[in-house]
Formats: C-alpha cells, structure tokens, sequence
C-alpha cells in the first residue's frame, strides 16, 4: 500500500499512522558539511601589529620596487635608502616577542603582507651584500641576525609562512656565511649567541602544522562552495589545470545522488586529517 491508497482508507488510521511513521516521511539528503570550523580566529599581538605594519611601509614608501623581479644597481641603491620607515618599524617588532596572527584564507587569495615581508627579506640580503663589500660586518650581522629573526616570527603561520620566513633567513645568510673568515670575533661570537636564542623561539612544528590543516579546510569549502555553484571554471583558474581529472569526476559526480557528493567532501576532510596526523608523526620524531 503507498501513501496516496493510504488516503483514501475511511477509518484506517492506524495504518496510516504506521505509514507515516515508518514509510511516508520524505527522504532527507544530508547536507553538505561546513569544513571550516576549526578555522581559529586569533587577536595580533603588538609584534604581529608591527610586522604587518612594516609590510604596509614597504608597499607605500618602495612602491616603485616592490613589484619588480629583477633589479639594477641603481633600483637596489634605491630600494635601501626608502626602506629606513619599514625596517624601523621591523626593527620595534623584533624587540619583543611576536606570536604570528594567522587566518586562513581560500586558494588564489593574495595574502596580506607577503609581499612586503619578502621585499624587506630581499633588502636585508642587498644590505648585507653592501656592508661586507664596504667590511662593515658590524652591520652586516646586524642585517643578517633582523632577517634571521624572520624564520621564527613567520614560522607561526601555515606552511607558506614557514616557508618564506626561512627563504629570508637563507638567502641573507648566503653573503654573510662566505665572509665568515673576515669576520671579526666579536661579531661571531654575536652572531652565534643571537642565533641561539632566534631557533630557542622557534614555534613547535605543531603549530605550524595546525594551521597548514586550517589552510586545508578552508581550501575545501572553498572548492565545495564552487562546485555546488557549478563555478568549475574558477576551479580551474584557481588550482592550475592539473586538477583537470578532478574537475571532471566532479561534473560527473552532479548526476549522482547527494549523498555521494557529500561522501565526496567528506572524504577529502578525512583525507586531510590523515595527512596531518602522519606530518605531525613525522615532526615529532628526534632528528
């Protein structure tokens, strides 16, 4: 008997009861998941205020550089004389301790700061270059160490924070470790000590890794949100054309029932979840 013959009966309604209860009610698809959740959303401390603030002083007082790829000597001489603003104000930032703000944002968004950061990273690099070519390793430590302070301050964000925080400290530390034989003791011993206390104050990989999995979650409600829009082309502009084969099983994942889509979804947080439980193994073992 279906629901409609049950209607119809005069004085069955216990059946139709039962009906209702057990056989009429409509079929509800699950809904798709909110993947975001966990997405902290942290207060800057004054460290952090003044690391985004010097990145702004980049963007105003170097404009003319800042987007450049490849510079003459001239636009370097430039770039460092206009960079005393910002890295005064990076210099107040590293004076005290700086706990890293982060906030996840969805694939393609340009983040805030970055490019200032890298650009300072860049003048610190040209200013260690000139110091030790005019054999002012005073100065030349003191540019090395403000860069080297980058890789820890910078660490407390997700992986690309990390990992450009690290690419500063590295590419200063290029020009000063081939003058070490130069160097006078006293600004060794500097170095050394200052260098001590910059990886004592590095974040837990944990952290790090965290908020690398917020990145994550952010990325798929980001493509879950497109998908459900039917937006495949902003997929594709966003990730690369490499994720062509996925954007094909998702077209045809449209004509499947709703509860295999959010399977779908579901699967790549679960995914996602054993990706960071086996980083966070892999960063707890001793080196």
């Amino acid at each position: 008997m279906d629901c409609a013959t049950s209607r119809v009966l005069g004085n069955g309604w216990p059946v139709l009861l039962a009906l209702v209860v057990f056989g009429c009610e409509k079929k509800v698809d699950r809904p798709f998941p909110s993947h975001v959740a966990m997405v902290t959303q942290p207060k800057p401390d004054r460290g952090f205020d003044l690391y985004v603030e010097a990145a702004k002083a980049t963007e105003e007082d170097i404009a003319k550089q800042v987007t450049r790829t490849m510079w003459t000597p001239g636009q370097k001489d430039y770039a460092i004389q206009y960079s005393s603003r910002p890295l005064g104000i990076l210099r107040q930032a590293q004076s005290g301790s700086v706990t890293f703000a982060f906030k996840a944002q969805p694939p393609g968004t340009l983040r805030e700061s970055v490019r200032g950061w890298r650009f300072l990273g860049r003048v610190l690099e040209w200013k260690v270059e000139d110091a030790i070519a005019a054999e002012d390793y005073s100065k030349a430590t003191d540019a090395f160490l403000m860069a080297a302070r980058m890789a820890p301050d910078l660490a407390g964000g997700d992986a690309a924070d990390a990992g450009l925080g690290f690419e500063i400290a590295m590419q200063a530390a290029k020009p000063y470790w081939q003058a070490l034989d130069k160097m006078p003791s006293a600004d060794l011993s500097r170095a050394s000590s200052r260098l001590q206390s910059i990886l004592a104050a590095m974040p837990d990989a944990e952290i790090t890794l965290r908020h690398e999995r917020e990145t994550m979650a952010m990325a798929i409600q980001w493509v879950q949100d497109k998908y459900t829009a039917g937006d495949f082309d902003a997929i594709r502009k966003s990730l690369g054309s490499y994720v062509e084969p996925t954007i094909k099983f998702m077209r045809r994942l449209k004509s499947e029932g709703t509860s295999k889509q959010v399977e779908f979804f579901e699967g790549l947080d679960h995914d996602a979840d054993d990706e960071l439980g086996a980083m966070l193994k892999q960063a707890s073992r001793p080196f």
